[in-house]
């Protein structure tokens, strides 16, 4: 049902925005999955905006950028938050 896959797709995005807040460098490798599961999850909806935002965020955990990944992350929230 595409609601519930909605749901479940905002539900991660939210779940990783926290993870990202109190997240140490030795979280990185869970918070990548979690970043990889909710891109995979939003392009899986059709929400391409939030899967671009969400592979960037991944690219900066790849790097270590965790506070660069969260404004990703919050850019991917957006999405939620405007027109569908």
């Amino acid at each position: 049902h595409p609601v519930l896959g909605l749901a479940l797709c905002e539900i991660v995005v939210r779940r990783l925005r926290v993870q990202l807040s109190f997240a140490t460098s030795d979280d990185r490798r869970r918070i990548y999955d979690l970043a990889r599961f909710a891109a995979s999850e939003a392009e899986r909806q059709h929400l391409t905006a939030c899967a671009d935002h969400l592979r960037k965020a991944l690219t900066a955990i790849a790097a270590g950028d965790l506070i660069g990944a969260d404004a990703w992350v919050v850019q991917a929230q957006a999405v939620f938050n405007g027109p569908r």
